[in-house]
């Protein structure tokens, strides 16, 4: 649900191979029709004796911007660049993003009003709530129609809650970190049971629930349970971050790898 016309650098961006030559490929990013390069040393970390063993016209793939030159419509992006977790991540918001489009798009048909306003006058408001329009739905979905008042206008609001209502189920989602953390100081049990409890408690309320698990010294996971992947993931990291710099301070390392 985007209104911008080009990515930022930095940005993770969903894109469609158009052509692949001997020396780079160009490719369509999908959420803004827009097409970029990305250059043969950009394609992957190893060495490339065939650029075709590693992208394919018509694939789907996901992609980094490192430059966005809008003067001459040109955008480089790169693929090595992206982590198997970073692709999976965008690949469900994506997902996720056009599932709400469809719905909004089902409500403008019914109502008989152009798509483009329905996504100014809905879409828009909502997203920035919410980061993400399906998690929106998912959130009226959960609490009733009342918490759209003094979002977007209250002539749309039944209409939509129809559709949410009949289309939208919310069922949660979980997802699992490892972290490793050692401590060398004497009382070194227990820094680390203070460090996981300490960080677990402070966050906890902003998720359905989180379990922490002994998978034996010094390993431990971390299992959170969530509406949406985007707050798991934001808890999860954040939950690890503070452990870590726990036991760090007192005499200690720390480690966090995703599942």
């Amino acid at each position: 649900m985007l209104e911008k016309e080009y990515p930022e650098e930095g940005d993770l961006v969903m894109c469609s191979v158009k052509e692949v030559f001997p020396y780079g490929a160009f490719v369509i990013l999908d959420e803004y029709n827009k097409e970029g390069m990305i250059h043969i040393k950009e394609i992957s970390s190893s060495w490339v004796k065939n650029i075709r063993n590693h992208v394919r016209e018509g694939q789907k793939i996901v992609c980094k911007v490192l430059k966005v030159d809008a003067s001459k419509n040109h955008i480089d992006l790169s693929l090595r660049r992206v982590t198997s977790q970073q692709k999976k991540t965008k690949v469900q918001e994506f997902k996720r993003e056009k599932k709400g489009e469809k719905l909004l798009e089902l409500y403008a048909t019914n109502i008989g009003e152009d798509f483009k306003g329905i996504i100014h006058d809905i879409g828009v408001p909502l997203v920035n709530k919410y980061g993400d329009l399906y998690a929106a739905f998912e959130d009226v979905s959960t609490k009733g129609k009342g918490i759209l008042k003094g979002l977007i206008d209250e002539k749309y609001i039944d209409g939509l809650f129809d559709i949410i209502a009949t289309n939208v189920e919310n069922p949660l989602i979980s997802i699992t970190g490892h972290i490793t953390l050692e401590s060398y100081s004497g009382n070194g049990v227990n820094v680390i049971k203070e460090a996981l409890i300490t960080a677990r408690d402070k966050f906890k309320d902003k998720v359905e629930d989180v379990e922490i698990r002994n998978e034996g010294s010094p390993k431990y996971s971390i299992h959170i349970v969530a509406e949406d992947y985007k707050t798991a993931e934001s808890v999860l990291r954040d939950i690890a971050e503070m452990a870590i710099a726990h036991v760090q301070n007192n005499e200690g390392k720390g480690s966090f790898k995703r599942s």
